[in-house]
């Protein structure tokens, strides 16, 4: 079976004390798993003031400061393994519409594919990328070790959690 990873906003604005040691596991992943997938995808959050995450909920983290800022905000030692970014300023990164996804149309015409998902937020844009692959049509697996959110609410993993397996089921965690 042909294999894609999406690696969702590893990135220096969400590396905090409980996502750093779950970005470093990211990192030894890739580096001993590289050969099994035939893409490797990161996602790049890039805020900037006219986003609805700065309009509706004065979310200024990660405004965007110039034309790529891809260095500076991934994850370092991940930038170093892939160069393939998918940015994107909304919650659903693979959207068409979507100005920084040029990936879109080969990601959705590919069939056969078996789609990994980790990263952070599990309670942000790893569930909308979830929801979005659920709604296209494509397996995916969340690699769960792999998986957390930035936030300091102990609880929001575990609620985090509890809406995947309502919505997907056990089955689609490994």
């Amino acid at each position: 079976m042909k294999k894609i990873l999406f690696i969702v906003d590893c990135q220096k604005i969400f590396i905090n004390v409980r996502t750093q040691p779950v970005a470093d596991k990211i990192v030894d992943f890739v580096k001993h798993n590289l050969q099994n997938y035939k893409y490797v995808f990161i996602s790049q959050f890039r805020n900037n003031a006219d986003s609805n995450f700065v309009k509706m909920l004065n979310y200024t983290s990660g405004l965007a400061q110039g034309p790529s800022r891809g260095k500076d905000t991934i994850y370092e030692p991940l930038f170093l393994i892939s160069k393939k970014f998918l940015r994107h300023e909304k919650f659903q990164w693979l959207l068409p519409e979507s100005t920084y996804n040029k990936y879109h149309k080969m990601v959705f015409d590919m069939t056969g594919y078996d789609v990994d998902v980790c990263g952070f937020d599990i309670d942000g844009c790893v569930l909308a990328t979830c929801f979005e692959l659920f709604d296209n049509g494509i397996q995916f697996s969340i690699l769960k070790s792999l998986t957390t959110s930035s936030s300091n609410d102990e609880n929001m993993n575990q609620y985090a959690w509890k809406i995947m397996e309502r919505s997907f089921g056990k089955k689609v965690w490994r």
